[in-house]
């Protein structure tokens, strides 16, 4: 699998660019995608994205487990006051 960044926002997960383009073509209606095609991005890239873009089932996923857990400074720094 690979990803192909079709344009500066939107990018496409499949096995070839003519997939990837066929796809978008299918999913947006675009019928000129070689303008802002940009090629295929190294799956070594970074790319950050909106969560609240994700599905929600997905959004789940990015919830740290322990995101209402105490920090260490703050049980350091209560138990120094606590003193």
């Amino acid at each position: 699998m690979k990803v192909f960044k079709m344009n500066e926002c939107d990018l496409v997960a499949a096995e070839t660019e003519s997939q990837a383009k066929e796809f978008y073509k299918k999913e947006f209606g675009f019928d000129d995608i070689a303008i802002d095609f940009e090629g295929e991005v190294p799956l070594t890239d970074t790319i950050l994205i909106n969560v609240d873009d994700l599905p929600e089932e997905e959004q789940v996923l990015t919830q740290s487990p322990c995101q209402n857990a105490i920090s260490p400074e703050t049980v350091s720094s209560q138990t120094i006051k606590g003193r």
